[in-house]
């Protein structure tokens, strides 16, 4: 997971998401954002801010053929880099 990825609803601004190895995750959709430490645990992204749990969502990673990996979160698909 560790890297940036760009994604979410096409109705919104997108998301971008950036996993650090150590556990620190930032995301933002340009407008409003938050950080703190992303644990993965069995299909449960939990974000914790402050170390008090902010949100968890479902997540899983898939590995498309023409797009390469996609990380989707509470359903939503990310690809690997920033949003533009």
């Amino acid at each position: 997971m560790v890297g940036s990825w760009c994604g979410g609803t096409d109705t919104a601004a997108h998301w971008t998401y950036v996993f650090a190895g150590d556990g620190r995750y930032a995301r933002s959709n340009g407008r409003q954002g938050d950080s703190g430490t992303a644990r993965f645990d069995s299909g449960q992204l939990t974000l914790l801010v402050d170390g008090r749990p902010l949100i968890s969502y479902p997540w899983s990673l898939y590995s498309a053929p023409t797009l390469g990996d996609l990380l989707y979160i509470d359903g939503f698909s990310y690809v690997r880099g920033k949003c533009s």
